[in-house]
C-alpha cells in the first residue's frame, strides 16, 4: 500500500513561467532559487515546500516559489536578471514587482520564513498554517473585557462603560486602519 503523501503547494517557476504567476499587482511572491548540487538548497527547497503548505490558502495573497536552476525548465534568464551565482538564494517580489525583488537574508528557517512573510503581507499565520490565537484580540483591554464576561449579570452595565471608556482609550492611541473606532457598542 501507500502511504498518503502530502501534496506540495510549491509553485515551479522557470524563465516563461515567472512573469506569469509573479507579476501580478496584487499578490506577493516569496522564492527560493535553489540548485540541485547544492545539499543547503535542497534542504530549504523541502521547508520552502513545507512554507507553501502554511500559505495555500493564501495564494491570492502570497505565492510560495521554487526556482530549480538545475531542473529541466530554462532558468538562465532568471539567473542573469538577478545575478545569481550562489545558492540557496531567497526572493521576496512585493506586489509582483519582478524588477526589484528583496533579497531575504534572515535565517533559513521555517519559523522565520513564517515571520518574514506575516510581516511583509500582514497575515497571522503559524508555522502549521493555523492563524495566530492572538489575531483579534486588543492586549489593552483583555482584562477589562475578561471581567465583564465573568461578571454577573447586573454588574455588566457599569462594565459596559469601562469596556466603552478602555476602547476609546485604545483609539487614542492609534492611527489609520489600526484605529479601532468605537460608533456605538450596546448591552442588552
Amino acid at each position: 500500500t501507500q502511504k498518503n503523501k502530502k501534496i506540495s503547494k510549491l509553485v515551479q517557476l522557470n524563465d516563461n513561467t515567472l512573469e506569469k504567476y509573479v507579476y501580478y499587482k496584487s499578490r506577493n511572491a516569496f522564492v527560493v532559487v535553489t540548485s540541485d548540487k547544492s545539499e543547503k538548497s535542497r534542504e530549504i527547497g523541502q521547508v520552502f515546500k513545507e512554507l507553501s503548505s502554511v500559505y495555500h490558502g493564501d495564494f491570492e495573497t502570497i505565492l510560495i516559489g521554487e526556482i530549480n536552476v538545475d531542473g529541466d525548465e530554462p532558468c538562465d534568464w532568471i539567473k542573469s536578471k538577478f545575478e545569481i551565482t550562489e545558492y540557496p538564494k531567497v526572493l521576496y517580489f512585493p506586489f509582483g514587482n519582478i524588477d526589484d525583488p528583496e533579497v531575504y537574508e534572515g535565517d533559513l528557517t521555517i519559523q522565520d520564513f513564517v515571520k518574514f512573510v506575516n510581516g511583509k503581507v500582514d497575515l497571522f499565520r503559524t508555522v502549521d498554517g493555523s492563524i495566530d490565537k492572538s489575531v483579534g484580540t486588543l492586549p489593552e483591554v483583555t482584562d477589562i473585557i475578561r471581567k465583564f464576561v465573568n461578571s454577573k449579570l447586573e454588574d455588566r452595565y457599569k462594565l459596559m462603560q469601562d469596556v466603552i471608556a478602555a476602547l476609546k482609550e485604545v483609539d487614542k492611541t492609534r492611527v489609520g486602519e489600526d484605529k479601532v473606532i468605537i460608533d456605538k457598542l450596546t448591552y442588552y
